[in-house]
């Protein structure tokens, strides 16, 4: 197992991740359950749990919650709803409230929704605890910018039009 720690980046102190408070939304007990015994490792333990859409949002207008993971697939409302419905804005506290959804559908289509939808980040199940870890130190230790417009409100999708340094462009023939 790796081991992450919240040294200084650049000199700028991280947030300490351990004091933050998450949030698990899904419909099945034992998905909430394998999530947060997967942080716990990690000493992420305050963890807020929610069986259904509409609680969660409610959950959100009264909890700071620093990040929500989400399952895809529920009965009611979907994490795109979801992410939806936060990315809207009214009764949350934080329409930028960093989401991460989890799925079992790793289809282009799916993923490309979430994402147009305001989602941070996607997951596919099965998935390690570390790499649900690694994602949520990914997310919040390197926001992306937010994006509000008239037909998407989220974080910037927007692909860099340059090769990483060291590399070919392959996009350019």
């Amino acid at each position: 197992m790796t081991t992450y720690g919240n040294a200084p980046l650049n000199g700028v102190p991280r947030v300490d991740l351990t004091q933050l408070t998450y949030l698990v939304v899904s419909d099945n007990r034992f998905a909430r359950t394998f999530i947060k015994g997967a942080l716990q490792p990690y000493g992420l333990s305050h963890v807020q749990e929610s069986m259904d859409v509409g609680k969660a949002v409610k959950l959100l207008a009264d909890v700071d919650v620093a990040l929500a993971i989400i399952d895809m697939e529920m009965n009611l409302l979907s994490g795109i709803d979801f992410t939806r419905l936060v990315r809207l804005g009214g009764e949350v506290r934080n329409d930028e409230l960093p989401i991460l959804i989890a799925s079992g559908n790793a289809e282009r289509a799916t993923v490309e929704a979430a994402v147009n939808a305001g989602a941070n980040a996607y997951v596919v199940k099965p998935f390690s605890g570390e790499t649900l870890y690694s994602r949520i130190r990914s997310i919040l230790y390197h926001p992306v910018p937010f994006i509000r417009s008239p037909s998407y409100t989220g974080p910037d999708r927007r692909v860099r039009s340059t090769a990483p340094p060291l590399t070919v462009d392959r996009r350019r023939g």
